[in-house]
């Protein structure tokens, strides 16, 4: 926990709650990539084919969440958490049968649209709900366990898997994810009255309410950083556990165990990060988490060192990784006016997925000619880049109003708590 007042007893379980949900998300009953190699040996195709099916879920998520999050501004966040929790099912059922990788890619579009409705519409609901320090509280273990559940899931797919199929973990996600659905449904607080719903409220939001949060400029550098961080963070996401098999010669039943073993470092870098802010500043940690991810992401590719110490390389881009983002949404919540948290969540999340979608493709294009080793030289440089960027626009003080300090001017536009 990050030092600062306790959180209470009705604010922990809500944390909670929202933590169960963000695992959901990305457990998202669909098989993860540390199954991709499994995955491409059933269809018969290339890791770097599979790969896109990464890809096919991030171009709907793009999309897909710069409508779902706004709407959470007009409709309630409970409402658009359960809509990205059943289509989440029903995209795990779809994969579970899918007798062909093009049935398969399809499905996925699913999970993509359900995702890209729940995420942005939790870290809005923790940003309505909480304030102070409680609030960074909440980000971080949100944070948190967005890591923990690939994570987790890459552990338990894998292991599953061993003994049965990628088709059987699959099954397994979505009978959990299923269940959740109507767990959520009792758990989750109910939406506040929402104000007048009609053809203008849908209108305005679309003709321009949706970028309106961009006019803001350390608005603008977090999320457009935010595209290049992700760039080299899901390549490395997407082909680390083919890396673990291609290179080092890995079983897949090996895979999930070094994945938990450098994605704890993730864990780490938020836990870390947390207790940085109230003294060195969110802005500063983030700069700091960015700058040190590039040399660590080359040397992690380029030297292709033996086992133990790749493994102990991933683990500190990892925490760099967790750090980085943390901060991030920390910063972002902070600048961002209680009225348009959806708008901006669903910015942010659709950058990440821009990034992601390019991310896969580099990466399997990086992979298929030039090897692994120069994934982390080549890609490396956005994570530089971004630091640069927030560290330019993104002012020292950006957060201070979660740490006792003076408050932002944009976030004072609207109360940080009721929406």
């Amino acid at each position: 926990m990050a030092r600062g007042e306790g959180v209470r007893g009705a604010d922990r379980r809500l944390i909670l709650i929202l933590c169960g949900t963000v695992y959901l998300a990305t457990a998202g009953g669909q098989p993860s990539p540390s199954l991709y190699p499994a995955v491409s040996r059933d269809f018969d195709l290339s890791t770097a084919v599979v790969g896109q099916l990464s890809t096919a879920s991030m171009f709907v998520s793009i999309a897909t969440a710069l409508i779902f999050a706004p709407l959470s501004d007009l409709v309630g966040r409970k409402r658009m958490i359960l809509i990205g929790l059943a289509l989440s099912a029903a995209a795990g059922f779809g994969s579970a049968l899918a007798p062909s990788f093009t049935a398969l890619l399809v499905i996925r579009l699913f999970a993509g649209a359900g995702w890209a409705s729940i995420t942005p519409a939790v870290y809005a609901l923790a940003a309505d709900r909480f304030t102070g320090q409680t609030r960074a509280v909440a980000i971080g273990w949100i944070t948190s366990c967005l890591s923990l559940g690939g994570i987790f899931t890459n552990v338990v797919m894998t292991q599953v898997a061993a003994v049965s199929s990628w088709r059987g973990s699959v099954w397994l996600y979505t009978v959990i994810g299923t269940l959740g659905v109507f767990v959520l449904a009792r758990l989750l607080p109910a939406d506040p009255p929402a104000g007048r719903v009609d053809k203008g409220s849908f209108r305005a939001l679309f003709t321009g309410g949706i970028f309106a949060p961009l006019k803001d400029i350390p608005t603008r550098a977090l999320i457009g950083s935010n595209i290049g961080r992700s760039l080299h963070w899901w390549a490395m996401l997407t082909y680390i556990s083919s890396l673990w098999v291609d290179v080092y010669g890995v079983s897949i039943a090996v895979v999930g165990g070094l994945n938990l073993l450098t994605s704890v470092g993730y864990l780490i870098g938020v836990n870390v990060s947390s207790r940085l802010i109230p003294r060195a500043g969110a802005q500063r940690v983030n700069v700091w988490a960015n700058a040190l991810a590039f040399p660590v992401l080359v040397a992690e590719t380029a030297l292709l060192a033996p086992l133990p110490v790749m493994v102990a390389t991933a683990a500190l881009y990892s925490a760099c990784m967790g750090a980085g983002y943390a901060t991030q949404q920390t910063l972002l919540l902070a600048v961002t006016p209680a009225h348009r948290r959806g708008a901006t969540t669903g910015l942010n999340a659709s950058a990440v997925q821009v990034g992601g979608v390019f991310a896969s493709v580099l990466g399997g294009i990086i992979i298929g000619t030039l090897g692994y080793r120069w994934l982390g030289p080549l890609l490396g440089w956005c994570s530089l880049a971004a630091a640069l960027w927030i560290r330019r626009d993104v002012p020292e003080d950006a957060a201070s109003p979660l740490v006792g300090g003076r408050q932002s001017v944009v976030a004072s536009e609207q109360p940080t708590s009721g929406r």
